[in-house]
Protein backbone atom coordinates (compact mmCIF):
# COMPACT_ATOMS: atom_id res chain seq x y z
CA UNK A 1 0.00 0.00 0.00
CA UNK A 2 1.20 3.52 -0.79
CA UNK A 3 2.20 5.70 2.16
CA UNK A 4 -0.24 8.34 0.94
CA UNK A 5 -3.13 5.90 1.35
CA UNK A 6 -2.00 4.87 4.83
CA UNK A 7 -2.18 8.52 5.89
CA UNK A 8 -5.50 9.14 4.15
CA UNK A 9 -7.02 6.11 5.91
CA UNK A 10 -5.76 7.00 9.40
CA UNK A 11 -8.36 7.91 12.00
CA UNK A 12 -5.81 8.42 14.78
CA UNK A 13 -5.85 11.87 16.45
CA UNK A 14 -3.05 13.96 14.95
CA UNK A 15 -0.31 15.56 17.06
CA UNK A 16 2.76 17.66 16.32
CA UNK A 17 6.38 17.59 17.51
CA UNK A 18 6.30 13.90 18.58
CA UNK A 19 6.01 10.63 16.70
CA UNK A 20 3.51 9.20 19.17
CA UNK A 21 2.07 10.31 22.49
CA UNK A 22 0.61 8.13 25.24
CA UNK A 23 -1.65 9.05 28.15
CA UNK A 24 0.45 9.27 31.32
CA UNK A 25 0.87 5.93 33.08
CA UNK A 26 -1.08 3.97 30.45
CA UNK A 27 -0.59 2.45 27.03
CA UNK A 28 -3.49 4.47 25.60
CA UNK A 29 -2.42 6.40 22.50
CA UNK A 30 -3.37 10.09 22.61
CA UNK A 31 -2.18 10.76 19.07
CA UNK A 32 0.42 10.30 16.37
CA UNK A 33 2.18 12.49 13.84
CA UNK A 34 2.21 11.55 10.15
CA UNK A 35 5.59 9.84 10.59
CA UNK A 36 4.28 8.16 13.74
CA UNK A 37 1.36 6.70 11.77
CA UNK A 38 3.77 5.41 9.13
CA UNK A 39 6.02 3.87 11.81
CA UNK A 40 3.09 2.13 13.51
CA UNK A 41 1.68 0.81 10.23
CA UNK A 42 5.02 -0.46 8.90
CA UNK A 43 5.52 -4.19 8.38
CA UNK A 44 9.06 -3.82 9.75
CA UNK A 45 8.99 -4.69 13.48
CA UNK A 46 12.16 -2.65 14.08
CA UNK A 47 10.25 0.62 13.51
CA UNK A 48 7.13 -0.10 15.57
CA UNK A 49 6.55 2.37 18.37
CA UNK A 50 5.39 1.48 21.87
CA UNK A 51 5.30 3.01 25.33
CA UNK A 52 8.78 1.57 25.87
CA UNK A 53 10.03 2.75 22.48
CA UNK A 54 8.95 6.25 21.53
CA UNK A 55 11.55 7.02 18.88
CA UNK A 56 12.79 5.58 15.61
CA UNK A 57 14.84 7.44 13.00
CA UNK A 58 12.88 9.13 10.24
CA UNK A 59 15.01 7.55 7.54
CA UNK A 60 14.42 4.10 9.08
CA UNK A 61 10.66 4.70 8.76
CA UNK A 62 11.04 5.58 5.07
CA UNK A 63 13.38 2.63 4.48
CA UNK A 64 10.76 0.28 5.93
CA UNK A 65 8.54 1.27 2.96
CA UNK A 66 11.49 0.85 0.57
CA UNK A 67 11.66 4.61 0.00
CA UNK A 68 15.13 6.12 -0.05
CA UNK A 69 15.19 9.10 2.27
CA UNK A 70 17.66 11.14 0.25
CA UNK A 71 17.82 14.81 -0.63
CA UNK A 72 16.01 14.33 -3.92
CA UNK A 73 12.54 15.64 -3.08
CA UNK A 74 11.45 19.24 -3.64
CA UNK A 75 11.05 21.15 -0.41
CA UNK A 76 7.94 23.27 0.22
CA UNK A 77 8.82 26.90 0.94
CA UNK A 78 5.69 28.97 1.28
CA UNK A 79 3.73 28.35 -1.90
CA UNK A 80 6.75 27.23 -3.91
CA UNK A 81 9.12 24.26 -4.16
CA UNK A 82 12.90 24.29 -4.02
CA UNK A 83 15.71 21.87 -3.21
CA UNK A 84 17.96 22.42 -0.23
CA UNK A 85 19.43 20.69 2.82
CA UNK A 86 15.96 19.75 4.16
CA UNK A 87 14.78 17.92 1.07
CA UNK A 88 14.64 14.40 2.52
CA UNK A 89 11.10 13.02 2.23
CA UNK A 90 10.85 12.37 5.98
CA UNK A 91 11.68 16.01 6.75
CA UNK A 92 9.10 17.19 4.22
CA UNK A 93 6.43 15.02 5.90
CA UNK A 94 7.51 16.30 9.33
CA UNK A 95 7.35 19.91 8.12
CA UNK A 96 3.89 19.45 6.57
CA UNK A 97 2.66 17.89 9.84
CA UNK A 98 4.38 20.13 12.40
CA UNK A 99 4.79 23.52 10.71
CA UNK A 100 2.10 23.69 8.04
CA UNK A 101 -0.46 21.79 10.20
CA UNK A 102 -1.77 19.77 7.25
CA UNK A 103 -4.12 16.92 8.15
CA UNK A 104 -3.17 13.30 7.46
CA UNK A 105 -5.50 13.36 4.46
CA UNK A 106 -3.90 16.54 3.09
CA UNK A 107 -0.38 15.15 3.57
CA UNK A 108 -1.46 11.90 1.88
CA UNK A 109 -2.93 13.78 -1.08
CA UNK A 110 0.24 15.88 -1.36
CA UNK A 111 2.44 12.75 -1.40
CA UNK A 112 0.19 11.03 -3.93
CA UNK A 113 -0.11 13.94 -6.35
CA UNK A 114 3.44 15.28 -6.01
CA UNK A 115 5.52 12.10 -5.69
CA UNK A 116 3.13 9.20 -6.50
CA UNK A 117 3.93 7.61 -3.14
Amino acid sequence: MKISQILKDSSTPQITNHLIKFRDGTKEVIGKSALGVLACESDDPSVHLSRERLFVSHSQIMNSYEIKDEKVYPYLTGNDFSWDYNSELSLIIKRLNDLHNLTFKEIGEFLDVTFDL
